[in-house]
């Protein structure tokens, strides 16, 4: 019996970037796709709208390498990209202005690669919003409602409010994960499908193999049908991958943002409101 589990999550990269402002409380729709991916329409310098994910997991904002061509997007410098399958050098280009519906970011310093590998699951991508746009301000997904907001006020009531920490610019929670001992340090991810830990296996063993596929190929591991998490008194379970990265990570793991019907970000108060 094949007991391989295929499992997506797309951006797994630590990047640099530089922090970009908005204004006002302004909605946007998204659509979430069959892996989960989280797309909003967007545009560049005037030019589209092209379907970019909102990847909470992503430090940098990111168009794929084909579009940044036509649109013959200056790359003045590179920047350092970290992924589970090793590391890399990427342009980073200048964007005058980058606008999600009708909210305009302003300028912004964007890293460019490939993202054909984004559209596995009949996407096509374009780019990637990270939390250099996202992070000064508050960002709530509901995933009921399919729709978003960038925001200048605080998250509405959920289930929990628990407290973040930063993880290269990407937001990280404290959690447990059982059946594992001791805390785990996640970092919410709207681009994953399924929880991510990096560790070996499992107590008791694991189900066999898991790959876990983003924009830079495959990266293997084990896989757990079933893992519970207790996340701020919730308690949430779902699938997980159990990987090793080539490289040295700040965090102990991925938590999927779509495991929870509605997720708010809150980078100025350092706070996410989870709700099931």
């Amino acid at each position: 019996m094949d007991t391989r589990r295929t499992l997506f999550l797309w951006l797994t990269a630590v990047l640099a970037g530089l922090p970009a402002s908005a204004g006002g409380r302004p909605e946007f729709d998204v659509s979430v796709t069959s892996s989960g991916l989280v797309v909003a329409a967007a545009s560049i310098d005037g030019h589209g709208p092209y379907p970019f994910i909102v990847d909470t997991g992503a430090t940098t904002t990111t168009v794929d390498e084909n579009l940044a061509s036509r649109l013959e997007l200056k790359a003045p410098e590179s920047i350092r990209i970290v992924t589970l399958n090793g590391s890399f050098d990427a342009p980073l280009l200048l964007v005058d202005m980058l606008t999600i519906g009708k909210l305009q970011l302003g300028p912004a310093r964007v890293a460019s690669m490939p993202l054909g590998e984004l559209g596995r699951d009949g996407s096509r991508i374009a780019g990637i919003i990270g939390q250099d746009v996202l992070r000064r301000h508050v960002l709530t997904v509901d995933y009921t409602r399919r729709r978003a907001m960038l925001s200048a006020r605080t998250c509405d009531t959920g289930d929990t409010a628990v407290a973040i920490q930063w993880a290269d610019g990407r937001p990280m929670v404290e959690a447990h994960v059982l059946p594992f001992a001791g805390a785990q340090r996640l970092v919410i991810d709207s681009a994953a499908n399924a929880l991510i830990l990096f560790v070996q296996d499992a107590p008791g063993g694991s189900s066999g193999e898991a790959q876990v596929l983003s924009h830079r190929g495959a990266a293997r591991g084990r896989f757990v049908p079933r893992a519970r998490v207790i996340v701020g008194g919730l308690n949430i379970q779902g699938p997980a991958a159990l990987l090793s990265p080539r490289e040295a990570r700040t965090e102990d793991g991925l938590l999927p943002a779509s495991w929870f019907s509605r997720v708010c970000i809150d980078g100025p108060r350092a706070q996410v409101v989870l709700t099931r």
